[in-house]
């Protein structure tokens, strides 16, 4: 889980937001003459596509490229079930792949929110240890549990992911000339851009990588 940062709201939000939410709260009351599709309008093509801009097209939560395999969930940080007047706010909403959506489902506790990766900084909360994430706080201990960030296909593709590092590891640890190895991680720390599958991941390796190399060095 990487921070992100919120995009323009979709026009189409801006402007019909507001009323969506009367209608979705009417029809949560029991008004039989609203729809019950109402509550699905937050799925308009406009809002998906800022959606997968923003969070470069990777589950806000794993960083699982989600398009490889799925059209994507739109995802209310915190559930429309239990905070039903947040349905269409853009603040709210994000792309997460389907298993990490159905595994955080309704869960809501004021007390105890699970991290939210726009208005927190995920890396307070949660480090890699190799394909394995370990938590630094309570929060990021329950975040992880709930959505199961070590779930097994998670830690095999974060496993395989790391693998196909092993070419940049050797050169650096094979060279002796401090302007290739130099030039060799900045190549490498292109592997852990924002947009970049896992970056959270590769960030947090490469930050204990280059620790050793440094001490090895001298």
């Amino acid at each position: 889980m990487i921070k992100l940062t919120k995009l323009n709201e979709p026009g189409i939000l801006e402007e019909n937001a507001e009323n969506w939410k009367s209608l979705y709260l009417a029809y949560k009351t029991g008004d039989k003459s609203v729809s019950k599709n109402i509550g699905t309008k937050y799925s308009h093509k406009e809002v998906k596509t800022a959606l997968i801009k923003e969070t470069h097209g990777k589950c806000a939560y794993c960083e699982s490229k989600i398009l490889h395999t799925s059209f994507g969930d739109i995802e209310h940080i915190l559930p429309k079930s239990e905070i039903p007047e947040k349905c269409f706010e853009w603040s709210n909403l994000t792309l997460a792949c389907p298993v990490c959506n159905n595994r955080k489902r309704d869960y809501y506790d004021n007390n105890n929110l699970l991290i939210d990766p726009y208005e927190d900084e995920p890396s307070a909360h949660l480090f890699f240890a190799g394909p394995l994430v370990s938590y630094i706080s309570e929060r990021g201990n329950l975040t992880g549990l709930k959505i199961d960030l070590n779930r097994t296909e998670l830690v095999e593709n974060r496993t395989k992911h790391l693998k196909s590092l092993d070419g940049f590891i050797m050169q650096i640890q094979n060279t002796t000339l401090p302007e290739l190895r130099t030039a060799l991680f900045d190549d490498l720390r292109k592997t852990a851009s924002i947009s970049e599958e896992y970056s959270k991941m590769v960030r947090d390796f490469i930050e204990v990588f280059e620790s050793k190399v440094s001490t090895v060095n001298g």
